[in-house]
């Protein structure tokens, strides 16, 4: 064993310095070193949007091939400095891109981590389709990945092309299609009621990673949705859906095998449920919500049509009941925050030995709970009833609520802080954001989605807010046919947008400010 080390590792050894075969085992050795760089340089080119990241990776892959070349004309006259310094520069580049390069991908997300409560900081932004994309491919990169997509490509070079409403892109090296990651399909940006077909064609279908159809009064999923087999999400935003049936354009298992994802907001359904989200839903998917939408019912028959998620959701909507079968959903987190329900009569119809980690029902007018739940077997982890009308709790809440009933802003809390008759799992204080609370962020949704066009809206009522006089009014609204004004600080604003309505509602409220919709595009908030 001895012999065998020092014939291979001495000095004089086939990998040793001074070992006569030192010249070709070090030719082998870069070989096999800068194909290994390239790969990650390549994959690298498909999966970062941070350019900077991809240049340095190509500055030091480049360098690494220069320099032994450098080094041999500059200390060829010195053989044992050459191979100390080429070695030596070997070391540092090797370590600049496999642990710097590595430690500069990954300092966002360490920073980003509260380590104490074992969580990000602000949990909101993993609903950002770019962010999520962007973690999702960057951290591809931080962990052990196949070869098996490593080969050459024949494909021709793709010309310099601009996909409208990309939002991060990656520059994969010999890509014939344009590679975009995140893509918000706009349809007033474009023009149109619907996206067509025609919008994917420059795309490259295994680049794509969230997908937005955003401010289209007449929308048809395109079957184009069925290409993208790397799919994490999927937004609809401010939109009347007036087609997304169970055939080539529904989501499914077999199309969709990574998605993580559907979110739902600001859009209208003439055709009730979407049975596109009906069919055989992938089992990566983890989160479905829906937050304001006009949908009144729910199908019956969604525990037997989807798989256990962590999140379903159905928020600030027009909801004023729903089927008993929703409390049979195999899901951590069901929400029906925000709605129109006054009774839950469902809740006695729970499914005998029924646990439902968590079940929100905030900000519903809601005056009674059932005097019991079907069974002593079923149980709520956590039952949110913040902001409702609740005067009273069943005896049941006391057994069958086994961490907390959230009821802050509650009459019952109003009165139980007067009399000292709180019960022992109520908390009256408002639930913290970090307590497994988990609600749609609108705000951030609209801040992500907001249009150009919206500006001239604003400047309306920033001159309102002034309480400027007619002319200031006019020069704000100045080429603007969104905006038609009326004396004093008075103004009907023909908004183009759902979001603007409920955005400044507050502002309508106290300047007099009557806001209206065009008549085809769809009305959410009043």
């Amino acid at each position: 064993m001895t012999q065998a080390w020092a014939r291979l590792f001495s000095k004089r050894g086939l990998f040793g310095v001074e070992s006569e075969h030192f010249l070709t085992v070090f030719v082998l050795r870069e070989m096999l070193e800068v194909s290994t760089q390239t790969y990650q340089a390549y994959r690298s080119s498909h999966l970062l949007p941070r350019v900077w990241l991809n240049t340095i990776l190509v500055t030091l892959l480049v360098a690494n091939c220069w320099s032994t070349l450098a080094v041999q004309q500059f200390l060829g006259k010195t053989p044992a400095l050459e191979r100390v310094v080429a070695l030596s520069l070997d070391v540092v580049i090797c370590i600049a891109m496999a642990v710097v390069v590595l430690t500069l991908l990954v300092t966002p997300y360490v920073v980003a981590f509260d380590v104490p409560s074992h969580q990000f900081k602000d949990r909101d932004q993993f609903y950002e389709p770019v962010y999520i994309a962007t973690v999702v491919l960057e951290n591809q990169l931080a962990f052990v990945s196949s070869f098996v997509d490593f080969g050459a490509k024949a494909a021709k070079q793709a010309q310099s092309t601009t996909v409208i409403g990309c939002r991060a892109a990656t520059r994969p090296w010999l890509g014939s299609h344009a590679s975009c990651s995140s893509l918000v399909i706009d349809c007033h940006a474009r023009n149109t009621d619907s996206p067509a077909e025609s919008d994917f064609t420059d795309l490259d279908v295994k680049a794509l990673a969230t997908l937005t159809f955003a401010h289209c009064p007449a929308l048809h999923v395109p079957s184009a949705l069925q290409r993208f087999g790397n799919l994490l999400v999927l937004h609809l935003y401010n939109s009347t859906v007036m087609e997304w049936g169970a055939g080539a354009n529904a989501v499914s298992a077999s199309a969709h095998p990574r998605l993580l994802m559907v979110g739902v907001a600001r859009s209208r359904f003439p055709e009730g449920f979407p049975e596109g989200l009906l069919q055989t839903l992938p089992l990566s998917l983890l989160s479905i919500q829906f937050c304001v939408t006009d949908l009144t019912a729910l199908p019956g028959d969604l525990p037997m049509r989807w798989h256990p998620m962590a999140v379903v959701a159905f928020e600030k909507g027009v909801l004023t009941e729903f089927p008993a079968s929703l409390l049979a959903l195999q899901a951590y987190t069901i929400s029906l925050n925000g709605n129109q329900i006054e009774t839950v009569p469902q809740m006695a119809a729970m499914p005998v030995g029924q646990i439902l980690p968590e079940f929100t029902l905030d900000d519903n007018p809601l005056l009674e709970l059932p005097p019991a739940l079907g069974s002593p077997t079923n149980m709520f982890v956590r039952l949110g009833l913040q902001g409702t009308k609740l005067t009273v709790l069943p005896e049941w809440t006391q057994t069958q609520i086994l961490l907390t009933a959230y009821m802050h802003d509650t009459p019952y809390c109003t009165n139980a802080e007067a009399t000292g008759s709180q019960q022992r799992n109520v908390q009256c204080i408002e639930r913290a954001a970090t307590d497994l609370n988990v609600h749609f962020p609108l705000e951030r949704i609209d801040a992500l989605y907001a249009s150009t066009f919206e500006t001239s809206v604003a400047f309306a009522f920033v001159a309102v807010e002034r309480r400027s006089s007619r002319k200031e009014l006019d020069k704000h609204a100045e080429n603007s046919e969104a905006v038609q004004l009326t004396p004093k600080e008075t103004a009907k604003l023909y908004c183009y947008q759902a979001s603007d309505a409920h955005t400044l509602r507050d502002l309508v409220a106290e300047y007099d400010v009557t806001v209206e919709l065009r008549p085809n595009l769809p009305e959410i908030m009043q």
